[in-house]
């Protein structure tokens, strides 16, 4: 629903006033929103994470003391983090954040602290304020919800999804699959990544991984209006997968939900530039290439892949 959403409120667009103060340079359906701001790229993103969809809280009468806590600081550490992997996905580094805790009748004053703990630490890690928010209560389950804010290079281009072009080559940093026993929680937003790369290589389209490799790699696809090429042997597949019967590991590499990797294409010659490269703050893996045609997923033997992942 979210993929058609975003189409819907860009078919508004046309009908819709600019604001005259400022310019827009990226607007709805990318990872975040890149306005020009005295002539300054400034970088926003949102997101809000929820109770039963991408955490479970801890039961009280089965998990007191520091391990409860520590539950609420993940939650607090993950919210904050998707954000800045959005930041990150625009090639761009984050300055700023907002929190917003919609909580249950059921959570303590320690259960709040844990929760902006989380979240604090991480925002330490990365050298940004987190400048205020707004605090309520309801019936219903936990929601956290954060802003965060970034900037780039003025001069730097690329970095949207809709950037790819025919003859780029596709990298994803990291592994894939198997967020869901953990990694989801603990995961680290490419910024130092991205930083590197913005600083040193041509990016032409970027985003992260956060409903599923498949899906994100279609965003780009339909977004950049080209097909894609992926070599199924070459994807990084994370130790922490699990095989089941009706799905292999590769199945879940493809198609499980908040990896949170940054997936991007560069032109060819900076592809063999990235391949040499020996200072890299985080692994990244060749796994495709950039074709001419309608947007779609293809194994090298020329085969549909199909897209799937969660659904936020």
């Amino acid at each position: 629903m979210e993929h058609q959403f975003h189409a819907w409120l860009k078919s508004q667009d046309s009908s819709t006033p600019a604001a005259t103060n400022v310019s827009i340079t990226t607007g709805i359906g990318d990872d975040a929103a890149t306005i020009d701001f005295a002539g300054q790229p400034l970088i926003v993103t949102t997101d809000a994470i929820a109770e039963g969809t991408h955490f479970l809280l801890p039961k009280r009468e089965l998990d007191q003391g520091a391990s409860r806590v520590c539950a609420f600081e993940r939650i607090g550490r993950k919210a904050l983090a998707v954000s800045l992997s959005d930041i990150a996905a625009m090639g761009a580094q984050p300055i700023a954040a907002t929190l917003t805790f919609q909580l249950p009748k059921t959570i303590d004053f320690d259960d709040l602290k844990a929760l902006y703990n989380g979240a604090n630490r991480l925002a330490a890690d990365y050298g940004l304020a987190i400048v205020g928010g707004d605090t309520n209560t309801w019936e219903n389950g936990l929601v956290v919800s954060t802003t965060a804010f970034g900037t780039r290079d003025a001069k730097l281009t690329g970095w949207s999804l809709d950037g790819a072009k025919p003859g780029d080559v596709i990298f994803v940093s990291g592994e894939f699959g198997g967020s869901i026993h953990g990694r989801h929680y603990d995961f680290e937003p490419r910024l130092r990544l991205a930083k590197y790369l913005a600083g040193r290589h041509r990016v032409n389209s970027a985003t992260d991984a956060s409903d599923s490799l498949t899906s994100d790699l279609m965003a780009i696809a339909q977004a950049s209006q080209v097909a894609m090429e992926i070599n199924l042997n070459a994807i990084p597949i994370s130790p922490d997968v699990q095989a089941s019967d009706d799905q292999s590991a590769l199945d879940h590499a493809l198609t499980d939900g908040e990896d949170f990797e940054l997936i991007f294409t560069v032109p060819a010659n900076v592809a063999d530039e990235l391949d040499i490269a020996q200072d890299l703050p985080t692994p990244i893996t060749r796994i495709g290439k950039v074709q001419t045609g309608s947007p779609a997923l293809y194994n090298t033997a020329g085969q549909p892949i199909t897209v799937s992942g969660y659904e936020h």
